[in-house]
């Protein structure tokens, strides 16, 4: 059940009450005067699994790739050579680009 926080209009009194779903607020404080519901802040905490600041705050870490079935460090190599060689080729067409220009 949630914590409602109530002001009394006459005696400034801050009064805490339990209250369920189906209950009603309060309308008057002992002293009589009238009871106005407060908007404070919650405790409300996100923790675990699951949740943004352990999932995504972090930089996500690379696992090793499986090896393809049957081919063993063969193909692997040989998909590295593949990455290497593009990497090579896109700096070489960026610094043709870059003396052209300048």
């Amino acid at each position: 059940m949630p914590i409602y926080e109530f002001e009394c209009t006459k005696c400034d009194e801050i009064v805490e009450i339990l209250l369920g779903i189906n209950e009603k607020a309060p309308k008057k404080c002992d002293c009589g005067g009238k009871l106005t519901k407060l908007i404070s802040l919650s405790s409300f905490q996100l923790k675990g699994d699951g949740w943004y600041s352990t999932d995504y705050s972090k930089k996500q870490t690379t696992t090793a790739m499986p090896e393809p079935a049957g081919q063993g460090q063969d193909a692997t190599k040989q998909s590295i050579e593949k990455k290497d060689n593009k990497a090579i080729a896109d700096s070489i067409s960026k610094d043709v680009k870059k003396a052209k220009k300048g």
